[in-house]
């Protein structure tokens, strides 16, 4: 879902290539049980796309593919993706989205399916202790950035995300956001924003989804599992204004996911984060159509961690693979690492982001680039601090606090926010593109 250059991350990459063609360069009118229709213009009908695609990255060496897409055809919300890929390191994949399907007869409850099945030339893993580490430290805070095993494997995944939206606030009478905008920027349908009450304003969803994933690493000294499956069970109330790119309001999750431990699970586990976002509005400023400071702070838990000590280490059960839990590192927090480049039982994250979209809008004009609606571009500043530790403790957790810092651009085409950052660490840089704002 977004692109690095200097890591592993395969699915990164290709995931930041695949969306923004296929989703955005379709022209859709909703995503995430919202649609959007621009003042004074007719309504679109169902449309469908398919571009075959290339790139390079340092773990995929030349990639290659097909990727297509429909949105409106089903159901007016709902939207498909597929796309296949193969890469001249012998790396192959295929992926799948289904994205807001409404249950017939069932007008509240909606389902995302989000599924791939992929062999990897290079795939990392920051939980693994390479050979001569000590056993356990892979992840920690006080890792080093070399604390990693890369190999050949299989990664797997799959995901049904069932949302149930309550009849409570703007969600009672408006189950599907519209919203009217005038060049991308909302004049009519607010969903939330001018008050926190859950009774009055914003959208409060029920989530479940059940999970599955299976990661290999083929090693030397053999096949490594790190397969997990379970059911996540989230509460959201997202009171923002305009749910694609929000200027006033905020939005809550809670979430408790946990793997029963059965079937081919490397071990049962349970997990809590939270969540909080909140979003001003700065006011007019010359030459500047919005001005927007948005701030979110984050933290997750492994309820069941246990270790206990062993010969040169310590070993561990009960505990979330890498990537779930209390991870750090990737395309949505601290975007100057690679993916789940920090992982232990306990997390904290912070993200300041400076928004604005300035007046000005060349790309109307650009060769090629005018083959698309581009309604607006959004230069971003943004700063994030995040950390893990073995323990909750605030002073655990904001101990030795890892910053980045980076500029970012964000664009809606064809009425979809496509994003590409680049952040820098002291010891790391990451670039990521992918759909939607960060938070």
């Amino acid at each position: 879902m977004a692109g690095r250059k200097d890591n592993g991350s395969w699915g990164s990459c290709f995931w930041g290539i695949i969306v923004m063609f296929v989703v955005c360069i379709v022209p859709t009118t909703a995503m995430s049980q919202y649609m959007i229709h621009e003042d004074g213009e007719p309504e679109k009908s169902g449309r469908a796309l398919a571009l075959p695609y290339a790139f390079h990255s340092d773990s995929l060496d030349v990639a290659y593919g097909v990727a297509g897409g429909m949105s409106g055809y089903f159901q007016r919300q709902s939207s498909l993706a597929v796309a296949v890929l193969g890469s001249s390191n012998n790396s192959y994949a295929a992926y799948l989205l289904l994205n807001d399907f409404r249950i017939p007869f069932l007008d509240r409850l909606f389902f995302d399916v989000n599924a791939s099945v992929g062999h990897y030339k290079e795939q990392r893993s920051y939980q693994l202790s390479p050979p001569g580490t000590l056993v356990g430290k892979a992840g920690t805070s006080t890792s080093s950035v070399q604390d990693y095993v890369k190999s050949s494997g299989w990664d797997n995944w799959g995901e049904l995300r069932l949302q149930y939206v309550l009849p409570l606030g703007h969600g009672k009478d408006h189950i599907v956001s519209e919203y009217i905008t005038q060049n991308g920027l909302l004049k009519s349908g607010a969903s939330g924003g001018e008050s926190w009450n859950p009774l009055e304003t914003g959208k409060t969803t029920i989530e479940l989804k059940p999970f599955y994933r299976a990661r290999t690493f083929e090693l030397p000294k053999g096949v490594t599992t790190n397969n997990t499956n379970g059911l996540e069970v989230a509460l959201v109330y997202d009171n923002t204004d305009f749910k694609p790119s929000p200027s006033t309001g905020s939005l809550q999750r809670f979430a408790l996911s946990r793997d029963f431990g059965l079937f081919d699970s490397s071990g049962s586990w349970t997990a809590i984060e939270g969540e909080v976002n909140r979003y001003f509005n700065l006011g007019e400023m010359t030459g500047l159509r919005q001005n927007v400071l948005a701030l979110t702070a984050w933290s997750a838990y492994s309820l069941t961690w246990e270790e206990r000590l062993v010969s040169g280490g310590k070993t561990f059960s009960h505990r979330p693979p890498e990537y779930m839990g209390a991870t750090l590192g990737g395309k949505k927090r601290m975007r100057a690492y690679p993916d789940f480049r920090y992982n232990d039982r306990a997390s904290i994250y912070y993200c300041a982001e400076w928004r604005i979209i300035p007046e000005w809008n060349p790309f109307s004009k650009i060769p090629l680039i005018n083959l698309v609606t581009v309604d607006w571009w959004q230069p971003v500043l943004f700063v994030e601090a995040g950390n893990v530790a073995r323990n909750w403790s605030v002073v655990d957790l904001h101990d030795d606090l890892k910053f980045d810092a980076g500029i970012g651009l964000r664009f809606m085409i064809e009425k979809a926010v496509v994003r590409v950052d680049v952040a820098a660490a002291p010891d790391s840089w990451g670039m990521w593109a992918m759909i939607g704002q960060t938070f």
